[in-house]
């Protein structure tokens, strides 16, 4: 046992000692010319990765690898440029404006990675270098405000949006951003203005139509801005904004958009709409909420109908409803749909405890579905 452990010491020692050698002097021309006649050029494989970039948006982590990538980028942008110059099937001066293009969106991405490590001064000089390269591109001052932002320096930020809106005047990224660093800096009639010039041109932006309910809000025009939020509502209906929307509307009296229980999936859904016999706004929500009711595994769903001081009206709206949703959903579905009605206002109670009495209004809930639903519905 003894002399197998000191042979294996020995072979170690050995493997540790090996003496140095010289490879051989022909060893890099035997291995490049055993490699393919045609390769994709540098420039091709840089091109690829950045595009493969703009793909996803960049988490803190990968952002911090990419730098190191991006910077090896820069690198062979130097050596396709040496290249080019003697292989390129281009004119010199259109092949320079290639390279430009190519660099100043090689610092671009790095200055967006870069602000995305937390990292906004040496975003804010590479989006200067960006800018320097390509100085018709408005994205490289808008990011710029970007980096401001994330500095703390709203004024230098704003200048940028304006800087932006002088060569681009149409440009909506710059005057979206403008309004929102004037709302944020209590510039509320100059942020309002903007949010309208912004929804004149796209109706439905989100972020304009939100804080355009803010601005209202804020000018205590309450009238306006109820219609502000059941607009919002109309298009969007998930994700932390529209539930604020929703809060908003209600704090204003308005209940015309519920929130609505269906297994552990939210609903916002127009009751108003929902109370209508008929119509093309009125089909929009009995599909969504038939779409919502098959997607998930559920039990029954249910459905309540109250009409204060008329339960025949009441029943008619309950079961108008019931076979609206039949005709949307598929025959195994049809033995799981409950309506039931009453002749008194719903009592619902909002965020801050308090009742109160709707003349007319709809519940709709469910529970999740048992083992058995979910076997079924895969």
């Amino acid at each position: 046992m003894k002399d197998k452990l000191d042979a294996q010491a020995r072979l170690e020692h050995g493997l540790c000692h090996l003496p140095d050698r010289q490879p051989p002097a022909d060893l890099q021309q035997r291995i490049m010319a055993s490699l393919p006649g045609e390769r994709e050029t540098l420039l091709c494989r840089m091109g690829k990765w950045v595009s493969a970039l703009l793909q996803e948006r960049p988490g803190p982590v990968f952002a911090a690898l990419s730098m190191a990538g991006l910077l090896l980028a820069f690198l062979g942008g130097m050596q396709a440029d040496r290249i080019l110059q003697t292989s390129s099937p281009f004119p010199a001066g259109q092949q320079a404006a290639v390279n430009e293009d190519m660099n100043a969106e090689a610092s671009f991405f790095l200055g967006r990675s870069l602000l995305t490590a937390n990292q906004p001064e040496q975003a804010l000089d590479a989006f200067r270098r960006a800018e320097l390269l390509r100085p018709d591109n408005p994205k490289y001052i808008l990011w710029q405000g970007a980096a401001y932002y994330a500095l703390g320096d709203t004024d230098e930020e704003r200048q940028r949006y304006q800087q932006v809106l002088l060569k681009r005047p149409d440009y909506q990224p710059a005057r979206l951003n403008l309004a929102n660093n004037l709302l944020q800096g209590g510039r509320i009639d100059q942020a309002g203005r903007l949010y309208e010039q912004i929804l004149e041109r796209d109706p439905t932006e989100k972020t304009a139509m939100y804080n355009q309910a803010l601005v209202l809000r804020l000018q205590g025009k309450a009238t306006a801005e109820v219609e502000a939020w059941k607009k919002y509502l109309r298009y969007y209906r998930t994700g932390t904004s529209a539930y604020r929307a929703l809060q908003h509307l209600h704090e204003l009296g308005d209940y015309s958009y519920r929130k609505y229980q269906l297994g552990y999936r939210t609903l916002i859904l127009n009751q108003d709409l929902l109370l209508e016999p008929a119509g093309v706004d009125r089909d929009r929500e009995i599909n969504f909420l038939a779409r919502q009711f098959v997607r998930q595994p559920l039990d029954e769903l249910n459905i309540v109908v109250f009409m204060e001081n008329d339960l025949l009206q009441a029943k008619r709206i309950a079961r108008a409803l019931r076979t609206a949703i039949l005709h949307k959903v598929p025959q195994k579905y049809k033995k799981m749909i409950r309506v039931s009605w009453f002749g008194e206002p719903e009592v619902l109670a909002t965020a801050n405890q308090a009742a109160v009495q709707l003349p007319e209004g709809i519940l709709i809930f469910s529970q999740p579905g048992s083992k058995q639903h979910k076997e079924q519905r895969i």
